[in-house]
């Protein structure tokens, strides 16, 4: 597969990811075929991502975005950095705490069932999910999302 420019992966992302809209799997494929189109990957590897949807089988947890931004970011790789007192961390992880924490500012909650105001594990839930309009509140997020990782991944570059 070839590469794609930001654009047309973003594009791409979104209109595939409406078709996951009923299974509630939209938000952490999305990321990670996201940043899958960007570099030619196998699409393939979206699948990693299956079971984090709604806050990690829709447990309300840690939303979907954030936890397929974290493996779309290791898709890219890290490279090891060291400092002055012999602690490791990689760029990646430094990357990746940034974009949660923007995340929580702009959004208010880093978990699922406070951001969609569902409990998606009941029937009652997933119903309101659907009716409430929450799809669309996750595809904004998604959105602001993927401009960040956008970003992030251009400094990979």
């Amino acid at each position: 597969m070839t590469s794609l420019p930001y654009p047309a992966a973003l594009n791409k992302a979104l209109a595939d990811s409406r078709v996951w809209t009923n299974s509630l799997r939209r938000c952490a494929q999305t990321a990670v075929f996201f940043a899958a189109l960007r570099p030619g990957s196998p699409v393939e590897v979206t699948q990693i991502a299956r079971y984090l949807g709604g806050g990690i089988v829709r447990q309300g947890l840690t939303c979907g975005v954030l936890t397929g931004t974290a493996l779309a970011l290791a898709l890219g790789g890290s490279q090891l950095e060291s400092d002055e007192n012999a602690a490791r961390t990689t760029s990646g992880q430094q990357d990746l705490q940034s974009l949660i924490s923007d995340f929580v500012t702009e959004f208010g909650a880093s978990d699922c069932a406070t951001l969609t105001g569902c409990n998606l594990l009941t029937a009652e839930g997933a119903e309101k999910f659907r009716e409430s309009g929450a799809g669309q509140k996750c595809e904004v997020m998604v959105r602001w999302m993927m401009e960040r990782l956008e970003q992030v991944l251009q400094k990979r570059v």
